[in-house]
């Protein structure tokens, strides 16, 4: 009887050894009686770590019991016989001490067909582990019973979970005296994790490169359950290198990287939230990846374009676009930082802006140009607006923009221009794949312009939507914000100081001196004034006021009592009228100059851009990026500003005037030398007499 009573030890014994788990015997839940009480009832308590480590239960194990076998013990003359026979649904199979479901093929194959097919169902249970990790079957009869892990959390994968093992009720206790009807179970799982590593970049939109690392930006992640997705908003558990984590949100790091381990298997996906230093979140796309192992991640089924994921690597690339804007100006025929102009003259701008590839996501795509003062307001039959596909994709105003030419706000501002892209014209930019619009226009400079080193900015900005989201994916999102980004070109003019004065009394000043001023594009270094009147250009005529200073005159002259203002280059003065004065009543002219006068303009200035760092207004987020002009050189030869000259005029003789003053004076003079040789001659003749 002793042996057949201890079987139950030895298949137990076993199995439990095969499952690498244990089932040790509670003493004070053990009876000394040598014979099984079969109307007693019993339990089994299964404790789930992760491993073997007792600090971390693991909840959310499903197990379900099925019994295999009734256990009958019968007594006769020869002692207690104990019989253990299998549920009517695995037929006519074998089990003693020594069947182990894992290794007796005939068994194991009898109870998966059962299982299969539904017919293995008593005594069946069902129990899930707590947050403690624990589950405990009870009401359990007398018998031998089939414990099957049958689900656990994502980071048990089902080659990680607790084999299948045969338990008795009772066992017997250790000291091979008594049953234990109250069992204790705690199989191990081997669990798996894997990680990701999010590298982020930032380009400017049409470049062809993902561009520089991009620190700053952050993200969501969530995690599929069936068909739904749920942010993970505690990053407990999780390990989050090379970026930060806080409140559910995700940050790059200096490196522009998240790298998070610690995820169970499954899929996931980031989601961006913001962008830093003007880039454009994207909201809308998703970033998915499936966690399967340790070693491996893979784009999950259905996912069509994963060209985002390397899975060799286990990294997703994230790419977020910065539209630009460039200002220059016409130099000749080039366009760069600045130029110089005279009054008057006409000044050719150019704004190019580089597109974003998804600008029919942003609500807010202008562009306006703010001019200084010094600049007329520009006509609308001035402006081009054309697409790098050239006459391929045209814009048209009002459908696919709007144009709005202002004036000068106040008197310290200059008139300025927006041009406001629609939808329509949105989505033709995207449709036709546009990477760059350029807009060129013309204004005129006038009177206000200020001269010298402080030029006449024009100013022009790309005001735009910093990103786009969809509120099925992420209800949590921000609202979009518009970001900034400017750019600058000037334009120099300088004047001309030019002073008449008396020759002789330096202190006093001469009016109504007049000047042709012309622009020489002769090569003689002396040019005289019909060399200068052929090879230049009459540019202003000029006359000398009260105080002697030269400034433009002629009924028609739009700029009429204004000093002139040049741009560099060699000019020349040529009098054209003296200025008078009166002596004795009498109206006289200075003498007219002999010479033309050399006005050499010799301005020498190094005009940079310099790009400032995204700059970010604390109470709207708004980020700024400004291309500003850096005038790093400049002079100008004499004064650093303008050119100045005095020109002096010496008083003449004039001839004298018939029937005047003049006239008189020598006529009686003559008179007298008349009379005079009269005399002389008379004297003559009578001397000759007396001698005869």
């Amino acid at each position: 009887m002793k042996k057949k009573s201890r079987f139950l030890t030895g298949l137990l014994s076993a199995v439990m050894a095969l499952s690498l788990f244990a089932l040790p015997a509670a003493a004070d839940n053990a009876t000394s009686q040598p014979t099984i009480d079969t109307s007693r009832k019993g339990t089994l308590t299964i404790n789930k770590y992760e491993g073997t480590d007792t600090t971390k239960p693991l909840a959310d194990v499903k197990f379900d019991i099925y019994q295999v076998a009734t256990i009958e013990q019968t007594q006769t003359a020869n002692g207690v016989d104990v019989t253990m026979t299998p549920v009517a649904a695995l037929g006519n199979v074998t089990i003693d001490s020594t069947t182990d479901y894992n290794t007796d093929t005939t068994f194991k194959a009898a109870v998966d067909a059962a299982i299969k097919n539904k017919s293995l169902t008593t005594a069946k249970d069902t129990v899930t582990t707590n947050s403690n990790g624990q589950a405990v079957f009870t009401e359990l009869d007398v018998g031998v019973y089939l414990v099957i892990e049958s689900d656990a959390p994502a980071q048990i994968l089902p080659s990680s979970r607790t084999a299948n093992f045969l338990v008795s009720i009772p066992m017997m206790n250790d000291s091979g005296d008594g049953w234990q009807y109250e069992i204790t179970a705690n199989p191990k799982n081997t669990p798996t994790y894997g990680g990701i590593t999010l590298v982020k970049y930032g380009k400017t939109a049409g470049g062809q490169d993902n561009g520089a690392i991009l620190p700053g930006a952050t993200f969501i992640l969530q995690h599929k359950n069936g068909e739904t997705w749920t942010t993970i908003n505690s990053f407990d558990g999780l390990k989050i290198d090379q970026g930060a984590a806080e409140n559910g949100i995700l940050t790059t790091g200096p490196n522009g990287t998240i790298n998070i381990s610690g995820l169970v298997p499954g899929i996931y996906r980031f989601v961006e939230r913001t962008a830093p230093n003007g880039y454009i979140a994207d909201g809308k796309k998703t970033y998915e990846f499936e966690v399967v192992d340790s070693d491996t991640v893979k784009a999950p089924d259905g996912v069509e374009d994963s060209t985002y994921l390397d899975v060799a690597n286990k990294a997703i690339t994230v790419v977020n676009e910065r539209p630009d804007l460039e200002k220059t100006v016409l130099d000749g025929e080039n366009y760069g930082a600045a130029t110089d102009a005279k009054l008057g003259d006409e000044v050719a701008w150019k704004v190019e802006v580089k597109v974003p590839s998804k600008v029919n996501e942003l609500d807010t795509f202008k562009i306006t140009d703010e001019m200084s003062k010094g600049l007329d307001k520009p006509a609308e039959s001035s402006f081009t607006i054309v697409t790098n596909k050239g006459s391929k994709v045209t814009l048209e105003k009002t459908t696919d923009y709007t144009l709005d030419i202002q004036e000068a706000a106040s008197e310290d501002v200059g008139p300025k221009w927006v041009i406001d892209f629609t939808s329509t014209g949105k989505n033709k930019l995207v449709t036709n794949e546009i990477t760059t619009v350029t807009v060129t226009f013309k204004t005129v400079l006038n009177e206000k312009a200020v001269s010298g080193q402080g030029g006449n900015m024009n100013n022009a900005k790309l005001d735009y939507s910093n990103g786009f989201y969809d509120n099925t994916i992420d209800q949590g999102h921000p609202n979009p914000g518009e970001d900034t980004i400017e750019g600058q070109a000037i334009v120099f003019t300088f004047e001309l100081n030019a002073v008449k004065k008396d020759g002789n009394n330096q202190d006093e000043t001469l009016p109504g001196a007049e000047f042709t001023l012309y622009k020489y594009t002769g090569t003689a270094a002396e040019p005289s004034a019909s060399e200068i009147t052929a090879n230049g250009e009459a540019i202003f005529n000029l006359v000398s006021g009260s105080d002697g200073v030269l400034k433009i005159t002629g009924d028609s002259a739009k700029y009429k009592d204004v000093i002139p203002k040049l741009g560099k280059g060699t000019y020349y003065l040529i009098e054209t009228k003296a200025p008078t004065y009166t002596e004795k009543g009498e109206i006289k002219h200075y003498n007219l100059l002999k010479d033309p006068i050399k006005v050499d303009l010799n301005v020498a200035y190094t005009v940079t851009k310099k790009t400032d760092e995204p700059k970010v207004d604390g109470t709207s987020k708004k980020t700024t990026i400004t291309t500003k002009v850096d005038i790093t050189a400049f002079d100008v030869e004499k004064k650093a500003d303008n050119a100045s000259i005095t020109i002096y005029n010496k008083k003449g003789f004039n001839l004298p005037v018939t029937g005047g003053f003049g006239t008189l004076l020598f006529s009686g003079i003559g008179a007298l030398l008349v009379v005079g040789g009269v005399g002389v001659l008379m004297s003559t003749k009578k001397k000759k007499k007396g001698n005869a």
